[in-house]
């Protein structure tokens, strides 16, 4: 599975960078579900009483509980990597100039990740330091 994962990774990331961010349609939650879901990782419905409807409402109103409660998210659909293994299709909770987002690891050290500036993005990691990392069980 992680072999098809990584050839699939190309056409999934052409489908999606380029998207205009609109939170709660093209932000960060969305590019985690829409790798899961072609992946075939099934996900909650609901995650510390937030759902994929009422998400950007919290993150409307405190942006960095958000990011939190999103972080830990990530941490229950793998296991947790080293920063040095990072692998096509991690999920990463990575923060640059005090602000922390959630990527999807795109091989050759690129992060897929939505931006309110720059819409749904491939961009360079290396600037960004990696605070955690998983790697999604199969189900």
């Amino acid at each position: 599975m992680r072999k098809l994962k990584k050839l699939r990774m190309a056409e999934l990331t052409s489908k999606l960078v380029g998207e205009e961010y609109r939170l709660g349609k093209h932000d960060c939650l969305s590019v985690i579900i829409y790798f899961c879901e072609a992946w075939g990782i099934e996900l909650p419905d609901e995650f510390e009483g937030y759902t994929r409807d009422n998400y950007a409402e919290l993150y409307n109103i405190d942006n960095e509980k958000a990011i939190d409660a999103f972080a830990r998210f990530i941490s229950t659909l793998g296991e947790e990597v080293p920063p040095d293994r990072l692998a096509t299709g991690d999920f990463i909770l990575a923060e640059y100039a005090g602000k922390k987002g959630i990527f999807v690891h795109g091989g050759s050290g690129v992060g897929i990740c939505a931006f309110a500036d720059k819409g749904i993005s491939a961009t360079i990691l290396k600037p960004y330091t990696v605070l955690k990392a998983y790697r999604w069980r199969e189900n």
